[in-house]
């Protein structure tokens, strides 16, 4: 008896498995590889034809990105797109422009398509989520689960005006004008541009018939319903006797629409389309071409004007070498006054001081400083650096203060210097892309500092935080820097971190972070946790492993020391950057000999930094003989909140780290189960912790 009722348990239970199974479906498209591509600095290219419509596969993937910035960016309580601020829509054009190279003057193009996928997000909201619930109430209350970054005000919001009587007339109203469109085509995102570029045909209206009559076939070749089948034998009836004629009017039997042209994809008028079709293409040249004389003849006076000023600032150089100095002096006077990064200073003599820019040198990104330096621009005179030539992508640097440790060079010297501490007191070569002067970092780019400033949704969330934005725009100076020190319990080692003036405007206005941000994160939890809690935990300072520690056994070798110092009732918590300026989650479990991986995006681990982990791991288990446990390393994906946009996973890994440290009980694979996204506030709280934090430092 008992053997046939755990029988029968253990088939229901296989039943219900199968029946979850079965019957789960696909997240929402948020288009994760254009995020890396983007986060890796580069952006698809989008080709354009004659008419000047998107084509190839780029454009596909764009038009789907539109739909996914759409959907994040824009709330649903907004009633229409007329209605929708001009600043947001100009997030959704900047969003583009971030993942492709687009022309400025596709932005009416990029916008009117986004109008649209805001149209039909909300009707399928509608028509899937709401209308067939529209009697039970309490299933209409939260946001559905797939689209849960829609905050609950908006959607209760959503909720009641689809079921008012207004919508209701409304939408009556709409789908009669909808019934009365009879012949549907089947090319989805393709579009009528890209399946002529397919078929090889030209912009000429004749044409038109053609696409029309391609763009409704299925797979199987045939037409859809009887009614276009119909169609489309007048097409092929008016084409035998009308040869190389427009036919496609005639044959539809209704008049052209004002305003757009049918058969030839969106957003294309028919004075523009018949324009290039008869041949204008070559005045549209002509005047393009005046435009790049025009450009050339501005670049050439901007030449002159600017060899006119280096003139007149040659002949006043003894006017102001007394003024440098004095500047000169007040910036070591600021230097004294803060506690710079570990390293040396080297004093220099000041008239080689007066020749070069103060700046910042990074490695990998603009994000990434690694030291403090000055910049000589290349000249005849120096045209190379210990025979390596410096070309139009490298300048000449002095290397004055490091910030890290065993930190290789981008253009390491053969047999000389090859590290940062080697280069202190030394010229180097460095790209230029990779060096931010003063100068530069006064003048913030209207994408990063001003946006963030203007930008309320972030900053005004709480009053601490936007304080300490206010703080940042308009008490700070670009090389202003907020000291926070980090105890040894922390990282194993004394370490100081500098938030700067850019770090803490781009926090509070929830753009992308660096490093120093997330370490300010992880001091203020162990400043607020009990220490019996911290004690659990150990995090690796990713600096000591990163890719640019070089050789990779020194990397491995960094890892095994901060090894020896967890026993194994501790987890072990790595916040690494992948390099693509993307943020995830490395935990280690000594005692069950497993990495798992916390990744918003689910990217793939990159294998040098996996041999790191896997070299250091097994060295550390033959040091202590640990034959006991399994030999095999196991790496093991965490199913962890997703972020749905571009520039979250610095935040994600803050908010896991949190959820891990106040449930330090709690195995870490039963902590996360779940693929939906954070909400908002979830991330505001830790963007306020942080913000409470950072302004006792100010």
């Amino acid at each position: 008896m008992d053997d046939s009722s755990s029988s029968s348990q253990d088939e229901g239970n296989v039943l219900i498995r199968y029946e979850v199974k079965k019957t789960a479906r696909r997240g929402p498209t948020i288009m994760p590889e254009l995020i890396h591509i983007r986060n890796s600095g580069e952006r698809k290219t989008i080709e354009y034809n004659d008419l000047g419509q998107p084509v190839g596969e780029n454009a596909k993937k764009m038009q789907s990105f539109i739909g996914v910035c759409v959907r994040q960016q824009i709330p649903l309580t907004y009633k229409s797109w007329k209605a929708v601020p001009q600043e947001l829509k100009d997030t959704i054009f900047d969003c583009i422009q971030m993942s492709f190279v687009v022309d400025l003057g596709s932005k009416h193009y990029i916008l009117q398509s986004a109008s649209k996928k805001f149209r039909t997000f909300k009707s399928t909201l509608t028509q899937q989520y709401i209308l067939p619930y529209k009697d039970e109430p309490s299933r209409l209350q939260n946001p559905p689960e797939k689209y849960s970054h829609i905050d609950k005000k908006q959607w209760e919001s959503f909720v009641k005006a689809r079921l008012s009587e207004e919508w209701e007339t409304f939408s009556s109203a709409q789908r009669e004008r909808r019934a009365k469109c009879i012949y549907n085509h089947h090319i989805s995102r393709k579009g009528y541009a890209n399946l002529a570029q397919e078929l090889e045909l030209s912009s000429d209206p004749c044409n038109r018939a053609t696409l029309w009559k391609e763009a409704r076939k299925r797979k199987n070749n045939e037409y859809s319903d009887i009614a276009t089948r119909e169609c489309a034998k007048r097409i092929d009836e008016l084409a035998a006797i009308r040869k190389g004629q427009d036919i496609l009017t005639e044959a539809l039997g209704t008049p052209e629409h004002r305003g757009r042209i049918r058969g030839v994809g969106e957003f294309v008028s028919p004075a523009l389309h018949y324009n290039v079709a008869k041949g204008k293409l070559k005045l549209i040249q002509e005047s393009q071409n005046e435009a790049e004389t025009q450009q050339s003849q501005d670049k050439d006076e901007t030449q002159q004007s600017q060899d006119k000023d280096e003139t007149r600032q040659s002949r006043s150089s003894v006017v102001e070498k007394k003024t440098k100095r004095k500047r000169v002096q007040k910036g070591r006077n600021v230097q004294k006054r803060k506690k710079v990064p570990k390293g040396k200073m080297v004093v220099k003599d000041p008239e080689e001081i007066l020749e070069g820019i103060p700046c910042h040198l990074a490695i990998g990104s603009v994000d990434n400083i690694v030291a403090v330096g000055t910049m000589f621009e290349s000249d005849a005179q120096c045209p190379s650096i210990n025979e390596i030539p410096l070309g139009p992508d490298n300048v000449r640097a002095m290397v004055d203060i490091v910030m890290g440790e065993d930190v290789a060079l981008p253009i390491p010297q053969k047999d000389k210097i090859k590290t940062l501490d080697q280069a202190i007191g030394n010229f180097v070569a460095w790209p230029r892309k990779l060096v931010i002067t003063t100068k530069e970092k006064k003048a913030p780019s209207p994408t990063t500092s001003k946006s963030i400033a203007q930008s309320s949704k972030y900053t005004d969330v709480h009053v601490t935080i936007k304080l300490l934005n206010r703080y940042a725009m308009h008490s700070m100076q670009v090389d202003d820097m907020i000291q926070i020190n980090l105890s040894e319990q922390i990282l194993g080692k004394e370490k100081t971190i500098y938030l700067q003036r850019d770090d803490i405007i781009q926090y509070c206005g929830m753009a992308e972070i660096g490093y120093s941000c997330i370490l300010a994160y992880i001091a203020c939890l162990w400043n607020a946790c009990d220490s019996e809690i911290t004690k659990k935990f150990v995090i690796v300072d990713q600096a000591t492993i990163s890719s640019h520690v070089k050789p990779q056994e020194l990397r491995s070798k960094n890892l095994i020391n901060r090894l020896e110092m967890v026993s194994l009732d501790q987890l072990v918590l790595i916040p690494y950057n992948t390099g693509s300026c993307h943020w995830i989650l490395i935990i280690i479990n000594l005692q069950e000999n497993c990495v798992y991986v916390m990744d918003s995006l689910r990217s793939k681990i990159l294998e040098e930094f996996q041999g790191v982990i896997n070299t250091s791991l097994k060295n550390w288990q033959a040091k202590h003989s640990l034959e006991q446990y399994r030999t095999r390393i196991r790496w093991k994906p965490i199913k962890c909140p997703r972020q749905f946009g571009a520039i979250e996973c610095g935040y994600y890994v803050q908010k896991y780290i949190r959820e891990i440290v106040q449930n330090s009980n709690t195995h870490i694979s039963n902590l996360f189960n779940t693929r939906l996204a954070y909400e908002q506030k979830e991330i505001d709280a830790v963007r306020l912790e942080w913000a409470e934090f950072v302004a006792r430092f100010v």
